[in-house]
């Protein structure tokens, strides 16, 4: 299911990013605790998310997959401010980026967890954030060139993934879900309420997380006025 935050959001996302001292990943990775909370009730959420595993210069011009998964766990407290959960979310990352070269499997390993092939062991959402604009094109010698091309898969391989691609001046992405779990019209309707969260959180970034509100003004109206006709 596709997702697009135009110009004007994407604008207003960087000013909340560049106000509080976080990334556009942190600020799109706390609206996607958000709506997951909402949606489920839970306020304790754990989301996976993908790092490059490159943190030592020597690694930087070898080819190769040094890519690990980072569990990120968050709790979203309703009478919290969304600043200073937006704050809480920062520092367990900046804190998981420290820790980053510990292995995942070594992880599932020391905590004792029971495997199920069916699913992930610690957490069954991801969100990955592509750093760069699949345009752009890398100059290698002897004329060679390095682009980078988005592959589309069939198989989702978590509940649900939240993929978005920061451009100049919009972001992109997209939701995949398992069609096991969720129909398309579950997603397109997950995916305008996550849009509704992000509006929000540009809105009232002073408001307590209940106060956020992910239904449309159509959604509203139709729960007021239609469902309401007595």
């Amino acid at each position: 299911v596709p997702l697009f935050i135009d110009e004007e959001l994407t604008h207003a996302l960087r000013k909340l990013a560049n106000e509080t001292g976080s990334t556009m990943h942190m600020v799109l990775l706390s609206a996607y605790y958000l709506l997951l909370s909402k949606y489920s009730g839970q306020e304790d959420i754990v989301i996976g998310t993908p790092v490059a595993g490159r943190s030592h210069a020597d690694l930087q011009s070898i080819i190769g997959m040094f890519v690990n998964t980072l569990a990120l766990r968050n709790r979203v407290d309703g009478n919290k401010r969304y600043v200073d959960f937006l704050k809480a979310v920062k520092e367990n990352v900046l804190l998981a980026y420290e820790n980053q070269s510990y292995q995942f499997e070594e992880l599932i390993e020391r905590l004792h967890i029971n495997r199920d092939a069916s699913r992930n062991p610690l957490f069954d959402v991801m969100f990955n954030m592509n750093p760069v604009d699949d345009t752009i094109v890398f100059p290698l010698e002897d004329d060679f060139q390095l682009k980078q091309v988005q592959h589309e898969s069939n198989i989702a391989k978590f509940d649900v993934t939240l993929h978005v691609t920061e451009y100049t001046n919009t972001i992109q992405g997209s939701l995949e879900y398992s069609t096991a779990l969720f129909t398309s019209e579950t997603m397109e309707r997950m995916a305008r309420h996550y849009l509704e969260i992000v509006k929000g959180i540009c809105q009232q970034r002073e408001a307590k997380l209940a106060e956020l509100d992910m239904m449309t003004e159509e959604e509203k109206q139709q729960i007021i006025m239609q469902f309401n006709d007595t």
